[in-house]
Order: structure tokens, then sequence, then C-alpha cells
């Protein structure tokens, strides 16, 4: 009986929603070409802020200015683990804008609304395009 029951795990990660004067939001194009919001997996041994800011340096080279209150949780699945993850997405000023991408990602880009919704994001990402009107109220 027990087998059936899913597993209730959950990878836990910090999202930042990073935007520029035209109001456009940051987004990551991994090497595969895929699209994500910037930021990774909360550890055990840190806080969210000391996290955040982590892995916003490691994938843009860059430190974190300020961190806002949380904008909204989304889940996505990631599908080379085999688990689930509940991303928390906060919006995030940065102190530079001279970005050197970390491993796996090839590059960071101001999107418009628009140019968001016609991403091919990854899978991981979950619908992140439900989100969009908080995104944009962020």
């Amino acid at each position: 009986m027990t087998d059936s029951l899913e597993s209730p795990f959950y990878r836990v990660t910090a999202k930042a929603i990073i935007k520029d004067a035209q109001d456009r939001l940051l987004v990551l194009v991994t090497e595969k070409g895929a699209y994500e919001l910037p930021g990774g997996g909360w550890e055990h041994e840190e806080s969210f802020e000391i996290g955040l800011r982590r892995e916003i340096f490691e994938e843009l080279g860059v430190e974190v200015a300020s961190i806002g209150p949380v904008a909204f949780l989304y889940r996505g699945h990631n599908q080379r683990r085999g688990y689930m993850t509940l991303r928390i997405a906060v919006p995030v000023t940065l102190r530079s804008q001279d970005f050197v991408c970390g491993d796996g990602i090839a590059s960071a880009q101001y999107m418009t609304r628009q140019e968001f919704l016609e991403l091919d994001w990854l899978k991981n990402e979950g619908d992140i395009t439900k989100y969009i009107d908080q995104i944009w109220l962020t």
C-alpha cells in the first residue's frame, strides 16, 4: 500500500526577480539553450538570504544589493534528478550589471513581458508563465 505513495520531498530553491530601468526581467540562458530565472538551491546550513546571494554570485559573478519580500511561490519538477522543486521568488537588486556567467550559464539577458511569454523555459521551471502578473507587479 505505501509503495503507491509519492514522495513529499521538495528541493527548495531561491529565485530572483531582477528588473532593469525599462521594466525588463533578467533571464538566464543555459548552455543547452533553455531559460530560467536566476537563483538555485537553498542549502540546509545557510539562511535564505545567504543562499540566494551565493547562487546569484555563482551564476552572474555579481553581488546582491538588496532582497525584497517573497513575491510568490511556484513548483516544478526536476526531470534530471526526479524530484519536485518548490521555488521562492523574491525581488532582487544587484550592485553591478557586469555579468560573468558561471558554469552551465551561457548568458544573462533582460526580456520584455512579451519576450518572456515566448521563451523555451527549462522544464524544471514549471509553468512560470502563469506568474507573469506577479513578476511584473514586483
